[in-house]
């Protein structure tokens, strides 16, 4: 049996029954998952960072060809992006605001306690968002599909006609007052 066999025999008798991890295995992850979230904090293989550089600051004490190849299995390792990517979306998930934090905040806005450098504009806009999440500009209009005829329609016109017509008369009937006094 060859070296890489035996390792391979010894890795699957270290594995145990109740699927269980051992504190090294841990540790492992662990250390993988540092390295990797380092790796993509600096700007991953985008800005060109050396994985052999971050690896070298979690492992002082191996050479730069083992480091080279620890790298190159972490980033080739899928278990290690699907565990960052959980914990990111757990951390994003916690962090969202719940309806009163953000009234909070907006109303902070508004009275100018937590941006102070922020502009009129600004202000206005967060009153804006705040109205339109406590429902202030609810359309209020009439529904369209209700199943009216034409005549019940022509008579809420002419009773809101009326209604209107009632109002100016009783403020010219004001004005001719205050003129003949």
């Amino acid at each position: 049996m060859g070296k890489y066999v035996k390792r391979r025999e010894r890795m699957k008798s270290n594995q145990r029954e109740d699927k269980t991890k051992t504190a090294f295995q841990i540790e492992t992850e662990n250390l993988k998952d540092r390295i990797y979230m380092e790796y993509m904090k600096q700007g991953g293989f985008d800005n060109g960072v050396c994985m052999t550089d971050i690896v070298c600051k979690f492992r002082p004490n191996r050479s730069r060809n083992a480091n080279w190849i620890y790298g190159y299995r972490i980033l080739n390792d899928p278990d290690v992006k699907r565990r960052i990517q959980v914990r990111n979306a757990k951390r994003i998930y916690s962090s969202k605001l719940d309806f009163q934090d953000r009234i909070n905040y907006l109303t902070g806005v508004i009275l100018g306690e937590i941006e102070l450098d922020a502009e009129a504009k600004d202000r206005l806009k967060a009153v804006d968002i705040m109205n339109k999440m406590e429902g202030v500009y609810v359309n209020k209009s009439l529904n369209v599909n209700q199943n009216i005829s034409i005549d019940e329609e022509r008579e809420i016109i002419q009773k809101r006609l009326n209604q209107l017509l009632a109002k100016d008369a009783e403020v010219k009937e004001v004005e001719k007052e205050t003129v003949d006094e």
